[in-house]
């Protein structure tokens, strides 16, 4: 009886050593521009259910990589992948619900999948955010202490970037000192208690 479940591992520890094979061979056929090979590769891994294989799948969809261009199928896979975490999908989605790529337009939708993506530490996710508290959407109101906390996030993937240095100045600019600098201290506990970036 207690061969079962070493075997029964063993086996699981197989399937996924070869599903990470055929992904990184799917990935390095991407990277050469080889899409004919890649898209196959990765609709079977899709199929399992591995998230990087969907996300990259969508974005085959979405460019016409490998096939026909298909903005519904996109949208599919992101949904896929974003549902089980993977931030490069979340975002994808919320880009797709909020410009109704693929899918009907749907802004409070777009509005969780962009705060999803932010919280799992996406910059571009983190800015759409700054730049939505900052002026208002049709599904956030203005806030400038989640505008300025956003673009404080932000900040640290793109440092030198004039468009988030602006979005802070003028999102800390309503504002007193002592709120900027508690949420600058906020931002920094936030990343540190993620560890995000780090061996």
């Amino acid at each position: 009886m207690r061969l079962f479940p070493i075997v029964f591992l063993a086996m699981v520890s197989l399937v996924s050593a070869s599903l990470a094979d055929t992904f990184q061979d799917a990935e390095t056929a991407l990277e050469r521009g080889d899409f004919a090979a890649a898209r196959p590769a990765f609709e079977r891994l899709a199929a399992q259910g591995h998230p990087g294989s969907q996300f990259r799948l969508g974005y085959l969809h979405r460019n016409g990589l490998g096939g026909r261009k298909d903005l519904e199928a996109a949208a599919h896979w992101y949904r896929r992948a974003a549902v089980q975490g993977h931030v490069q999908a979340q975002r994808s989605l919320a880009v797709a619900l909020e410009l109704g790529r693929g899918l009907a337009r749907d802004p409070e939708e777009a509005s969780i999948w962009y705060h999803r993506a932010a919280e799992n530490d996406d910059g571009y996710a983190q800015r759409w955010l700054g730049d939505a508290y900052l002026r208002g959407t049709e599904s956030i109101g203005g806030d400038p202490t989640r505008a300025y906390f956003w673009y404080r996030l932000a900040a640290y993937h793109d440092p030198g970037c004039p468009a988030i240095a602006d979005g802070l100045k003028e999102s800390g600019a309503s504002l007193t000192a002592r709120q900027r600098q508690d949420l600058d201290a906020k931002a920094d506990d936030w990343r540190n208690d993620r560890d995000f970036g780090r061996d």
